[in-house]
């Protein structure tokens, strides 16, 4: 199954895809604005993907907040448009994982800067993968 995995933020989405078993990468960041779901829906049929997973931001307590909110109105606005399923997963510290590993890799500030919201995509599709085999 080839999934695309999302990484919701204010001003990007992350994006990642798994298009071979268990393997997970990160392949790019859309900007937020009136593009947003025809670039994705672009990355969903160039790559024929069957999945589409976006992480969702809950609290401790599995709450919804502020952050977690807008991205469940995102996803009804790409379920919307989209012809493959769309779940959320649960993307806790995801962000933070993806920032030790880029440091772990030795990528300088600058670059971590603009790869971070594709490498946190990933670390929230690799989580979806990894409990979904």
């Amino acid at each position: 199954m080839k999934l695309i995995g999302l990484d919701v933020g204010d001003k990007r989405i992350g994006v990642a895809a798994s298009e071979l078993p268990g393997v997970v990468v990160p392949i790019g960041v859309v900007q937020r604005g009136p593009n947003e779901l025809e670039a994705l829906c672009r990355a969903i049929a160039e790559r024929e993907i069957d999945r589409v997973i976006v992480g969702l931001p809950t609290g401790r307590q599995g709450e919804v907040g502020p952050q977690a909110q807008r991205v469940l109105e995102f996803v009804e606005r790409l379920r919307a448009v989209v012809w493959v399923p769309v779940e959320t997963w649960d993307e806790s510290l995801s962000t933070l994982e993806a920032e030790e590993a880029l440091i772990a890799a030795n990528v300088s500030r600058a670059r971590r800067h603009r790869l971070i919201d594709a490498e946190a995509a990933a670390v929230i599709l690799r989580s979806y993968v990894e409990a979904n085999p």
